[in-house]
């Protein structure tokens, strides 16, 4: 079964994790509130309330998703929003133990002050149609992984658990490749079907492939290497295929696929 992982670790803390370090302007320019978000965390009962419904503002605002039960919350961030709201940063620890169904009910306020969405189904197709374009240009999964979330960010939707996004960016990255491999082979008919096949398999008379024989390189300058230069050439000629079926995709999909395929002996290929 292909894994539908694209990330690793590190990378999936970069994305869903606050840095261990920001200065200053990154402070001000994610977690500074505005009044009117003053307004409604004074609105909550108990200093360990405000803080934690600041600190839920916070983390929904950048990384954009709900700050998870017993996690670790970076003293500065504690410190620059206990500054705000004009509470002690220790008040954090009273918030830590406060019930899941309080720190929900936190979750879907400040949900409805913002508009925010959550990932749906409904989410999910909305982002898949919008990702296939970037996926026909490439399949470098962290890319795909990144423009989701920066568009989820755009679009007010809460992040949800990482391997989520991955599933997602695989399964465009899946249908994109699906969609390249028919504008490849869009027109072929049965019999040059039939001929493309028959590069794979081993002649008798040297033990090569065709494929084998075709990708052969030109070696040194001479007469004899410039006619079998030319069988090749004649022989891919023979083939008629279609010279317009790549103008759809992407060249670097063109340029990507064929370095692989020139990586690829005949056993990858079966």
């Amino acid at each position: 079964m292909k894994t539908r992982e694209l990330l690793t670790d590190a990378q999936r803390t970069f994305f869903y994790e606050i840095p261990s370090q920001m200065d200053e302007r990154e402070l001000i320019r994610y977690y500074t509130l505005s009044d009117e978000e003053l307004r409604i965390v004074n609105q909550q009962r108990g200093d360990h309330n405000r803080l934690g419904f600041a600190i839920q503002i916070s983390y929904l605002r950048f990384p954009g998703r709900p700050l998870s039960a017993k996690e670790n919350i970076p003293q500065f961030l504690v410190k620059f929003l206990a500054k705000q709201i004009g509470v002690t940063s220790w008040e954090v620890q009273n918030y830590a133990r406060t019930r899941d169904t309080t720190r929900r009910e936190h979750v879907n306020k400040i949900r409805n002050f913002y508009n925010l969405r959550t990932f749906t189904l409904r989410e999910y197709r909305e982002l898949a149609r919008w990702l296939l374009p970037l996926a026909m240009k490439t399949e470098n999964g962290y890319l795909l992984v990144e423009a989701l979330i920066q568009e989820m960010r755009k679009r007010k939707i809460i992040l949800p658990a990482v391997y989520a996004i991955e599933h997602l960016a695989w399964s465009v990255r899946e249908r994109a490749k699906q969609k390249i491999f028919k504008y490849l082979t869009k027109g072929l008919s049965s019999y040059q079907y039939e001929q493309l096949d028959t590069l794979l398999y081993t002649r008798e008379e040297n033990k090569n492939s065709l494929l084998s024989w075709l990708r052969q390189p030109p070696g040194v300058i001479s007469l004899k290497n410039f006619h079998e230069i030319l069988d090749r050439l004649e022989f891919i000629q023979s083939l008629n295929l279609p010279l317009d079926n790549g103008k759809e995709i992407h060249q670097n999909r063109l340029i990507q696929m064929a370095r692989e395929g020139s990586r690829y002996s005949i056993q990858h290929l079966f």
